[in-house]
């Protein structure tokens, strides 16, 4: 009897995509090269097979993460009154050390967000984990991926596409498929970013665009900087009246003024100061120490962050006896970051699209806003896959992207959507060489 392991489940995801990789080839020869493509194409069966592999990996690897889940018990300290930490939540690395407690630096808002679960998982005498609410999180992204694509135009099956080009062939697969705190908070911030942004394309009601923007500022900061596109977007750009704009502007900026205040009271509650979030005084490893040593902001990072986030690329992967013999998989991916054309390399397509319209200009100035405080930071995002904060802008360039193709296109050509289906594969393998040996179900057979 043969047992269907994880090594099967891998062999499954390349299977697809050389299967897809053959008969495109084959199509086009059958076509004289010609890229007309009906919707849904020949080739949809393909996409939809990617889709559910990466779906059921997606809920194997959430529900059988246990480590650091930091916001997790955190939920719980909430629950029972206080701000620290009441036991150690697998580990101490970037925890805080004050006045004889444990704290957690990033934004409270994912902890609050599980606060509810927390509470119905000790009514039932159960443990809370971070896996399942990603894993919902995740398929909510994918979903607003899609809405927002199809409020600009796509087909079905194209929005789609679409969703799986940002879930799973982007630097998102590095954090989506890891419940670890760390990636837990940028899925959140994800999810809040593209809620806002769908609501923006549809109904624009700026009181739950507020609210959400707080909640982003609740959880990471630099994301919530999304609120000068929304700003520039209402006052240059909307047709509502002086006063309308002023009302919308308030109805948005003051939830994010609430939020501003009760962070600052967590703050001090926790360090005497409403603005110290505990970044600066984190335990941390000693190559970040160093970094560190220059500044939390600094313009000494800039450099770093920019090789990181634009140039760097996959590594050899040497046997270890200094010798430059090499060893499966022969070449991995960098934990230390990857360019974000690495991860997403149709992206590149961002540089022959126009931008001439107010709403891409003014767009592209809030996603320079956005990555300033990030290049500036003395952290680069280790362990990831590609460069993990630029998730912060990366579903306004996203969507920017969607709109400035399909401005020129209209519709998503076949090579772009083979290239999004490379990209997924490529970024997979370049995953299991980064954490396979930290993870039983993402082991190579």
């Amino acid at each position: 009897m043969v047992s269907v392991g994880i090594g099967h489940f891998w062999i499954a995801f390349f299977a697809v995509g050389f299967a897809l990789g053959v008969e495109y080839v084959l199509f086009r020869r059958a076509n004289h090269g010609g890229d007309y493509l009906p919707s849904p194409p020949w080739y949809a069966k393909y996409t939809y097979a990617l889709i559910v592999l990466f779906g059921l990996l997606l809920v194997a690897v959430m529900l059988s993460e246990y480590r650091f889940q930091h916001f997790s018990r955190l939920a719980e300290s909430f629950l029972s009154g206080h701000l620290y930490f009441l036991e150690v939540p697998g580990g101490i690395g970037d925890t805080v050390r004050f006045n004889g407690h444990l704290y957690w630096p990033l934004g409270p808002f994912p902890a609050v967000l599980l606060m509810p679960l927390a509470w119905v998982a000790s009514t039932l005498g159960l443990v809370l984990y971070q896996g399942l609410p990603q894993a919902l999180l995740t398929v909510g992204i994918f979903l607003l991926v899609r809405q927002a694509a199809r409020r600009l135009g796509y087909t079905g099956y194209e929005a789609l596409v679409w969703a799986f080009a940002f879930v799973f062939a982007t630097m998102f697969l590095g954090v989506g498929l890891l419940s670890k705190s760390w990636y837990f908070a940028q899925v959140v911030a994800t999810f809040l970013l593209w809620w806002t942004l769908s609501e923006h394309l549809g109904k624009r009601r700026y009181r739950l665009m507020g609210v959400l923007v707080g909640c982003l500022l609740a959880t990471r900061m630099t994301a919530a900087l999304i609120a000068v596109f929304f700003l520039l977007d209402l006052f240059l750009i909307g047709d509502l009246s002086r006063r309308q704009k002023w009302v919308s502007a308030l109805q948005l900026l003051a939830p994010c003024l609430v939020a501003v205040v009760l962070v600052g009271l967590y703050n001090h509650a926790r360090f005497g100061s409403p603005t110290e979030t505990g970044y600066a005084i984190q335990v941390t490893g000693d190559f970040l120490l160093a970094s560190r040593a220059y500044g939390v902001f600094s313009l000494a990072h800039i450099p770093g962050n920019l090789y990181f986030s634009l140039l760097s690329g996959p590594q050899p992967s040497f046997v270890g006896d200094t010798s430059q013999v090499l060893r499966f998989p022969f070449i991995e991916g960098n934990p230390y970051g990857m360019s974000i054309f690495v991860t997403s390399p149709y992206m590149l397509l961002l540089f022959l699209l126009s931008y001439r319209d107010r709403f891409s200009r003014f767009g592209l100035l809030t996603v320079v806003v956005i990555a300033i405080p990030i290049i500036c930071y003395y952290g680069v995002g280790f362990s990831q896959l590609g460069y993990r904060y630029a998730l912060d802008f990366w579903p306004l360039l996203f969507l920017l992207f969607m709109r400035g193709y399909h401005q020129r296109r209209e519709r998503l050509s076949g090579r772009l959507q083979l290239a999004i289906v490379a990209s997924s594969l490529v970024n997979l393998y370049l995953f299991l060489t980064i954490f396979a040996i930290n993870h039983p179900l993402i082991r190579f057979p």
